[in-house]
């Protein structure tokens, strides 16, 4: 592995790539320079596009369909494959430090092991079925520091962190992260009014911006906001939508969780809040704001109940979606929420750099 690169994140979760999903496929990869020769010949009618950084991208059907190598959900360049894609779910940030975590919206990725995450600490076996992919963006890392993006990301995450001290006056005094494990019950809302629901995505935003999640029913699912509440669409790999169920009511009050669904929340949180990228928003917020002298971990705080929030009101909607609208939620209810809210999470501006 590479110096100084964090896998923590990845203990005691298991991968399975999930026949028939092809959700991470709905999307344009990046494509290095080095990559684009094998594709073409594969495929001489590619559409690669130059993103104008030195990397291109493969466009994908118009409308909100898929990746143009997706054919009847199976990829048809999987041999050559981008390693943006060969390296999925995992994902890499670079920041004071290079850290590996999962991309928990992919249903191939079992949650069972976020539960020790509500204690800050993660246990069980290394990561199972992820062989491939660590192989592949442990050497993206090499990569990253060859070039000096990894260097240079740390200089620029030095520097806020120095401006964070030089504000608060607390120079030194460690992760502020820390303080807030074990995961309170406090963090976990009752009332669902966080004005972070949906936010960003617009009644109007072309399909492909929307957000994304795996239904065994609906298949790719994506949501928006309309008048009365939240219109589903079930996207088709060739672009456009199927027919969906009326519009949604926006929850505005949970039911509850039974033991084991709070156990599993609690647990997505701590998880939320040991990836930097947290940390980076949370320093970003702070120099942004015009108040001194509030605590990061109250900020930090205040992130990690709009995520509860998203979480439990997707629970809900995905529950009542597939027809069933009642009682508590539980562990199943709970991880829909999850994989329905962590993509948004992760394509959220960050102050490091995502590899």
């Amino acid at each position: 592995m590479p110096d100084g690169a964090d896998f923590a994140l990845l203990q005691g979760f298991r991968y399975e790539c999930l026949p028939g999903c092809g959700m991470c496929c709905f999307t344009s990869p990046a494509v290095r320079v080095s990559e684009q020769p094998r594709l073409l010949q594969l495929d001489p009618s590619a559409p690669l596009v130059e993103r104008g950084d030195g990397w291109s991208v493969i466009a994908s059907r118009p409308n909100g369909g898929a990746c143009h190598f997706l054919e009847a959900t199976r990829c048809r360049c999987h041999r050559v494959r981008p390693a943006t894609c060969a390296e999925f779910p995992l994902t890499a940030h670079a920041a004071g430090r290079v850290q590996v975590s999962l991309v928990l919206g992919c249903p191939g990725v079992s949650l069972e092991g976020l539960d020790p995450w509500a204690d800050g600490v993660g246990s069980g076996p290394s990561a199972h079925g992820l062989a491939s992919e660590l192989a592949t963006i442990t050497h993206e890392i090499e990569l990253a520091s060859t070039s000096g993006e990894i260097a240079r990301a740390a200089q620029r995450w030095s520097l806020l962190e120095r401006r964070v001290q030089r504000r608060t006056g607390r120079a030194g005094d460690g992760d502020p992260r820390a303080t807030l494990y074990p995961i309170s019950d406090a963090v976990v809302p009752t009332k669902l009014s966080s004005p972070e629901f949906l936010e960003g995505v617009e009644p109007e935003e072309a399909l492909e911006k929307l957000p994304l999640a795996y239904d065994t029913t609906w298949g790719r699912l994506s949501w928006r906001p309309v008048a009365g509440g939240v219109e589903f669409l079930a996207l088709e790999e060739t672009g456009g939508v199927r027919p969906r169920r009326e519009v949604l009511p926006v929850p505005t009050r949970s039911p509850g969780l039974d033991t084991d669904a709070l156990r599993r929340l609690k647990g997505y949180l701590g998880y939320v809040l040991a990836r930097d990228e947290t940390l980076g928003t949370a320093y970003s917020a702070y120099l942004e704001s015009d108040g001194r002298g509030v605590p990061l971990s109250e900020l930090l705080f205040a992130q990690l109940h709009a995520t509860a929030v998203q979480v439990v009101r997707m629970a809900l909607l995905r529950r009542s979606l597939a027809g069933d609208g009642h009682g508590v939620l539980r562990p199943g209810d709970v991880d829909r929420g999850i994989r329905a809210t962590d993509m948004q999470l992760l394509d959220a501006p960050t102050a490091g750099l995502r590899l």
